[in-house]
């Protein structure tokens, strides 16, 4: 528990970007998962911006 919590103010403290995703503990292959599902997460959250994130309309 005490892992995750540092991870937690670590990623909190971070500057910009941060990672999508984040493991903590054991490794297990979690990190070649991350690198290699990193740009489809990325167009993902690009292809999304639009949906939340619309342009502001001046009135």
């Amino acid at each position: 528990m005490q892992a995750m919590s540092r991870k937690i103010v670590e990623l909190v403290e971070m500057q910009a970007p941060r990672p999508i995703r984040t493991q903590v503990g054991q490794d297990m292959g979690v990190e070649a998962i991350n690198t290699a599902t990193a740009p489809i997460q990325a167009g993902l959250i690009e292809s999304l911006k639009p949906v939340y994130l619309p342009e502001t309309v001046d009135a």
